[in-house]
């Protein structure tokens, strides 16, 4: 698996990836790959919460996001999109991953498509063997792949935009061998999160750091 060459890539600050994902994410097959394992979400309410140490009001305020998950799912499905996600973990779970864990379930509660793969998993040791590196964050469809970037943070701060087809080919493939050997999300769900106490967030990010940023 050759690593992902930036010079390949066409590099887009946030106001552009936006739409930009928004014109593809239709009639298409999306597939996301996640790795990282500590990152920082500040435009989510419910991470925010957690990010202040208030686990319970966390959790509650997954409810209305899966509410509102509910249409944007029925409008994606409308529009010939079809998801999956596989979630890379390492155990002990970092804070952050399960927080996203308690989100990714309550997303396969409605969409499905969701599964999850322990870095142990020979798949994936082979991949990062090969790839000299760990596996980067991917959100990939028909004819486009995005790869997000991270600020110190763990900020999403700007994202490479992939578009020849010998350089997404390689990677749809990985990610859905690594789909078909992962496990059920409610499995998952059930063994290794369900019963965990309350994570401690550690280092907080302000209230105003995207408006800083």
């Amino acid at each position: 698996m050759e690593p992902l060459n930036p010079a390949d890539a066409e590099l887009l600050d946030l106001p552009t990836y936006y739409p930009d994902f928004s014109h593809h994410f239709r009639d298409t097959t999306f597939w996301k790959l996640e790795r990282t394992q500590t990152s920082a979400e500040p435009s989510n309410p419910s991470w925010v919460a957690f990010n202040h140490g208030n686990w319970e009001e966390s959790l509650r305020l997954l409810g209305p996001w899966q509410d509102q998950l509910r249409s944007v799912h029925t409008k994606n499905t409308n529009n010939g999109v079809h998801t999956h996600r596989i979630r890379i973990t390492e155990h002990p779970l970092t804070p952050y991953s399960q927080w996203e864990l308690e989100l990714l379930h309550r997303r396969w509660q409605v969409t499905g498509g969701i599964k999850i793969i322990e870095h142990t998993r020979f798949l994936v040791q082979r991949a990062e063997t090969e790839h000299g590196t760990q596996l980067p964050d991917l959100n990939i469809m028909d004819n486009v792949m995005y790869q997000p970037i991270y600020d110190d943070n763990g900020v999403i701060d700007h994202v490479y935009k992939y578009t020849n087809p010998d350089t997404i080919t390689p990677w749809r493939d990985l990610t859905t061998d690594l789909y078909r050997d992962g496990l059920d999300m409610g499995y998952y769900y059930n063994s290794h999160v369900m019963l965990l106490p309350p994570p401690n967030p550690g280092r907080s990010l302000p209230d105003n750091y995207l408006q800083q940023h």
